[in-house]
This record gives C-alpha cells, structure tokens and sequence, in this order.
C-alpha cells in the first residue's frame, strides 16, 4: 500500500508540473498574435541571388518575377528578418498584407456584377466570393463548412 501511495504522489506532482508547462506554452502561443506576412520586391541579379535567398531558408516557390525590378514574394517576419541578413537589396511593398485586405474598399456594386457574370458564364453556383481579395478569411471558410455539416 505504501508503495501505491509513493507512486500517486509522485504521478500527481509530475502531472502538476506538466500541467505547468503546458499552461505556460499555450499562453506563450496565444500571446505571440497572428504571424504579419509582407509582400517584398528583392532584387534578383543572377541565379546566385536565388540560391542565396534558398540557403537563408527563404521560400521561394511562389512568386512574381519582372525583368527590370526582381521578384516579388510573400515573406513572414522571420523570413524578412533573414533577407535584411542575407544582404539582398529589397523593398516592402506591403508590410501587413492582412491589414492590406482588411483595409481595402469594398468592391463596386459593378465589379461585382462582372464576377457575377463570369460565375455564370462558368456554371458556378452557390458560391459567393471573400471578403480578402476576393478569397475567404478563415473565419469565413469556416462558417461555411460548419453550414455545409449542418
């Protein structure tokens, strides 16, 4: 019977103390915010330049390529914190994309009309568009499946 008790204590002290560190973890998670993505125009010179955006972790998969100005490219804080590193010459375009969206004017009643018609014109039905750009917010994906599963 000793020997139970020995090991209750013990099993509460430990869960006691990773119930600890796990409240410390999420609080830390919930109060670091939502993650800031800037849209950035970097300077592309030569495949070297790519490569070197590659080796500092940078993704490099999507982006916008113009000849006379370089790439432009999506980046959250850490990336951009490694492209000022990497010494790559670059310009912010838009330094809270989210905030960009959010910010934006509310389409026309006419630009609506044009999407709506080319809806139309493609067959697609009861789908209406995002309030970002035209595409949905999380919150906004998620209302709709939830009506979907109701």
């Amino acid at each position: 019977m000793k020997t139970f008790l020995r090991i209750c204590s013990r099993l509460s002290w430990n869960r006691g103390f990773l119930g600890f560190w796990m409240a410390l973890l999420l609080s830390t998670a919930l109060s670091a915010g939502p993650e800031i993505y800037s849209k950035v125009e970097v300077s592309v010179q030569s495949p070297a330049d790519i490569a070197l955006l590659q080796q500092q972790d940078i993704t490099v998969e999507h982006f916008r390529f113009n000849p006379q100005r370089g790439i432009e490219l999506v980046l959250n804080q850490e990336e951009l914190a490694r492209l000022d590193a990497a010494g790559l010459s670059y310009t912010v375009l838009t330094a809270d994309l989210a905030a960009a969206y959010r910010d934006r004017r509310p389409p026309t009643a006419a630009e609506l009309e044009v999407g709506r018609r080319i809806m139309a014109g493609d067959n697609i039905e009861g789908f209406e568009l995002g309030s970002m750009g035209g595409f949905y917010t999380y919150n906004e994906i998620t209302a709709v499946l939830d009506t979907m599963y109701a």
